[in-house]
């Protein structure tokens, strides 16, 4: 088991990479501002990359990031994300955690589950990404997307997103329940290939 603690980065293509790692808690983490010297990707913390997944469960707590980029749909100027998860890796435990600014997704993963309780998450082109097989549950969290962006992604139909307590908003400056720009389900969903009632459907 490994805990990575008391961690402060700045200006970095990655804050931090996790590779064949077995049980790992982040604490008291803050992530500021992609700088990749010139490349278009980079992210706050990196699950499982260069094929290389982890094979015990990652918990994820206190940690505040901003990629201090904004949402990029082409992919060509900025592919960054505050969290992902690449294929086979263990599960996600996400909590109390605020990220924000990334030019992709707030959470991307290719691998089942992931759990996020408590959570900030503001401005980016696909909030919340699941790829083939994936589950994300979402609780007690606010999810504060921008025009024209997507604020759940799902692949197919074997992906799913499931939320409870969650408030979604639209460019809210101050997100509350009492914000207009706010309310109990999501204003933009995405499917790879598939219609809005499809993605939408349980």
């Amino acid at each position: 088991p490994t805990l990575v603690s008391n961690v402060d980065v700045f200006r970095m293509k990655y804050g931090l990479s996790l590779q064949s790692s077995g049980a790992v808690q982040i604490y008291d983490y803050t992530y500021n501002q992609i700088d990749c010297g010139g490349c278009i990707f980079g992210g706050a913390i990196a699950v499982g990359p260069n094929g290389r997944p982890t094979s015990g469960s990652t918990y994820i707590q206190r940690v505040v990031a901003d990629g201090m980029q904004a949402p990029d749909p082409t992919y060509k100027l900025a592919n960054t994300d505050f969290i992902s998860v690449e294929p086979d890796s263990g599960p996600i435990y996400i909590r109390d955690v605020s990220g924000k600014n990334f030019s992709d997704a707030m959470v991307d993963s290719k691998s089942n589950q992931i759990y996020i309780m408590n959570a900030t998450l503001d401005h980016a082109h696909r909030m919340l990404r699941a790829w083939p097989g994936v589950e994300i549950i979402i609780v007690n969290s606010i999810v504060n997307g921008t025009a024209g962006n997507a604020q759940a992604w799902v692949n197919d139909q074997t992906s799913t997103i499931r939320y409870w307590n969650t408030l979604w908003c639209l460019d809210a400056v101050n997100p509350s329940a009492s914000d207009p720009n706010c309310r109990t389900t999501p204003w933009m969903l995405e499917g790879e290939d598939m219609d809005p009632a499809t993605t939408a459907s349980p």
